[in-house]
């Protein structure tokens, strides 16, 4: 007697086992079925939210509108306190360059001789011949004279010496008369 229950739970496992793979292989198939059904629903707009989800939605969206909102207010002062500070820039530069021509026509004053005679007058700037540089002016300031002296504008010297304009006109303000 004591082999026959051996014998009946030998029998019960290996149905089980028979059981097992079919079962395993139904739950498997299942599984692919329910992806393949997710996949067709979102190919061809069938996935429909809850009405708990489109609420979610709903405030989420609401909630990224406000911030857009408050991000678009806090750039738009950003952009009025850059337009301010421009602004502020702008002004300065116009004092900075009234001042710079003041002094460039205070130089041009100092630089013209007085005239002789009550009735002659010295001959304006561009009709005075060129001037030679003198011997110890550096190789920059020498270009800058013999261009001038060729009939360019202060302009177009710093332009093709890559200098500053003031610092062109400075040179040329500067330059000395024999």
């Amino acid at each position: 007697m004591d082999a026959e229950p051996a014998i009946l739970s030998l029998l019960g496992q290996t149905q089980l086992q028979h059981l097992l793979a079919p079962v395993g292989a139904l739950l498997i198939a299942l599984a692919l079925l329910m992806r393949y059904r997710q996949k067709y629903r979102l190919r061809t707009g069938q996935n429909r939210l809850t009405p708990h989800e489109e609420r979610e939605r709903a405030r989420q969206v609401r909630g990224m509108r406000g911030d857009l909102e408050q991000l678009m207010v806090e750039v738009e002062q950003l952009a009025k306190r850059f337009a301010n500070q421009l602004d502020a820039k702008a002004l300065q530069m116009e004092k900075l360059l009234a001042d710079a021509d003041e002094r460039i026509s205070r130089l041009q004053q100092l630089g013209q001789p007085e005239p002789e005679a009550a009735g002659s007058s010295a001959p304006p700037v561009a009709d005075r011949p060129p001037t030679a540089a003198p011997p110890n002016a550096d190789p920059k300031a020498q270009q800058v004279y013999s261009m001038a002296d060729a009939g360019l504008n202060p302009v177009d010297i710093a332009e093709a010496l890559n200098e500053q304009i003031g610092n062109v006109e400075l040179i040329l303000a500067l330059r000395q008369e024999p």
